[in-house]
């Protein structure tokens, strides 16, 4: 049987019927398999997966009608056509209502048989493309965007925007919770595959046997469990975005798959020496040192070259704190939304000690820290006694704490001042100085007053 064609199992207690429906149906291209009975139909199913069924209504045994709600309890995607002679189309309209997607008079027009099984094959594919795109619009959580003015993530703008409209490979590095996945989503959504699905994998969440099914698939009996011929995310990528996260988790035998996959479009599932094509888009992510694991075997160095056609590095929150105000703003709003709690504010003094923690899980651990105090919010306002204590025990630096001792003078204090003032505002010295309670040619005077110390310091 062709793997890479649509395969559609024909059922019918009459051989002859079967045999003349396939061959019409191979020669327009289809892989078919012929069932005498809705019991080996069934069991046809429950061993691979079939794009279309195409079965008669009444059998000896099993009849047409529980087959299709057999085959519908068990894959729900799965496309059935019904065949009907004249005196029973009470009985296909029954099985159009039970989730058929069309029916066929008895005896079968080979010219109407092509016609209605091409549209149900687009509907059906339809409908599994639909499904993808709602998994992902799950996942996505209301998150939609990338948020951030900062220098840092302006730079990992470009890129995207640059690499969205191509079919290159791309590799995502960062720590965890900084939005790998998030950008490698904008990628897909500004890319021409757009309106096919964005499939995504953790790599690190299955075992080194489990990847490589879960990746490519695999065949009936290819090891224990293995109880039914089973599509991969690859197959399930065609045409859209394979989106490999902690691609450096990988095995060895997958990462050969994998640079296969790249390099010739082709791939076999666990348990097949058959190739099969994929039309798919890679996107790989990690917060490993892929290079580190090169020097040590544990990464194939062309599989690296050929995932990191296009570098996009993710910065830790840490180094990118202008950032804080608009991600509070952005969680702050999604969260009073969710929870009805319009009025809540947050007080200026927990603002100044969430942008002097150093945020080791990232913007994951801020948005959850956001839902947290928004949940448990009492009043309208979220105060510095409401921060959890990891917060709070920082709400004196040790910079601030050398000021209060005298170690500072004053005017280190004020550039100090302004400098957070301006880290604060992404820059921005109008909203700094009007932030600060100055003009702004006071501002600039200041400034330069700073930077003239600066230049006197570097020349002694």
């Amino acid at each position: 049987m062709n793997e890479t064609a649509k395969q559609i199992l024909v059922v019918d207690d009459d051989r002859a019927t079967v045999e003349v429906l396939s061959r019409a149906l191979a020669t327009e291209g289809y892989a078919t398999q012929g069932a005498l009975s809705a019991e080996e139909a069934l069991a046809a199913v429950r061993e691979r997966d079939f794009d279309l069924v195409i079965s008669d209504l009444v059998m000896p045994g099993m009849d047409g009608l529980h087959l299709l709600e057999a085959i519908k309890q068990h894959d729900p995607c799965v496309g059935v056509v019904v065949c009907t002679g004249f005196g029973t189309i009470p009985s296909a309209v029954e099985a159009i209502r039970k989730g058929a997607a069309d029916y066929l008079t008895k005896p079968v027009n080979l010219e109407q048989l092509i016609l209605v099984v091409e549209r149900t094959l687009k509907v059906v594919e339809l409908a599994d493309e639909n499904r993808l795109l709602k998994e992902e619009l799950s996942r996505q959580g209301g998150f939609e965007e990338i948020v951030g003015h900062s220098p840092a993530m302006e730079k990992v703008f470009s890129r995207v925007l640059a690499a969205a409209p191509t079919d290159a490979t791309v590799l995502i590095r960062g720590e965890s919770g900084t939005g790998k996945e998030l950008v490698a989503r904008a990628i897909h959504r500004r890319s021409r595959r757009a309106g096919r699905p964005l499939v995504a994998v953790n790599c690190a969440a299955f075992t080194e046997t489990l990847i490589e099914s879960e990746l490519f698939g695999h065949e009936k009996g290819a090891f224990t469990g293995a109880y039914k011929q089973t599509k991969g995310r690859v197959e399930s990528a065609h045409g859209g975005t394979l989106f490999l996260d902690e691609i450096g988790d990988l095995s060895p035998t997958a990462q050969s798959k994998l640079l296969r996959l790249i390099q010739e479009r082709t791939f076999e599932r666990v348990g097949s020496a058959q190739s099969l094509s994929a039309d798919v888009r890679i996107i790989g992510a990690t917060h490993r040192n892929l290079e580190k694991l090169i020097e040590e075997g544990k990464f194939r160095e062309d599989l690296y070259y050929r995932i990191n056609v296009i570098a996009i590095d993710l910065p830790p929150l840490r180094e990118r704190m202008e950032d804080i105000g608009v991600l509070l703003n952005t969680f702050l709003a999604e969260f009073k939304a969710k929870y009805q709690k319009p009025a809540l504010t947050v007080a200026r003094e927990a603002v100044a000690a969430m942008e002097r923690y150093d945020w080791p899980g990232n913007v994951r651990e801020m948005r959850n820290l956001v839902e947290n105090l928004v949940i448990l919010a009492q009043g309208e306002r979220i105060a510095p006694a409401d921060l959890p204590e990891k917060l709070s025990a920082r709400s004196v630096s040790d910079n601030e704490a050398a000021w209060l001792s005298g170690a500072y003078t004053l005017d280190e204090v004020e550039r100090e001042v302004i400098r957070r003032t301006l880290l604060r505002t992404g820059g921005n010295k109008s909203e700094a100085a009007k932030l600060l309670g100055i003009g702004l040619k006071t501002l600039y005077r200041r400034l330069s007053e700073e930077a003239a110390v600066s230049e006197g310091a570097a020349d002694e």
